[in-house]
């Protein structure tokens, strides 16, 4: 199922190491253009997820990009989202 957010573009998860969980989601957030200074949209963004996924599914952070990094199939490239990470 795809929750629509108002105010979100595009989105990517990936998985980030957790110390005591092993890995836990971190979804990345292309914001739409009139919605950029939304200060709400991470609290939107999270009350959308924990409606529609299980509690380990939820991220556990949210990063905002500008772009997301593409493979040369125009897919979203998810290792350098790994990356970005840190």
């Amino acid at each position: 199922m795809i929750a629509v957010v108002a105010g979100v573009r595009e989105a990517a998860v990936v998985a980030k190491k957790h110390p005591m969980l092993d890995e836990v989601p971190v979804v990345f957030i292309i914001r739409t253009p009139r919605r950029a200074r939304t200060p709400d949209l991470h609290d939107n963004v999270m009350a959308a997820c924990r409606n529609a996924l299980a509690d380990f599914k939820v991220p556990r952070e949210i990063r905002f990009v500008d772009e997301m990094p593409r493979s040369t199939l125009r897919k979203v490239a998810r290792p350098e989202l790994r990356k970005m990470l840190g």
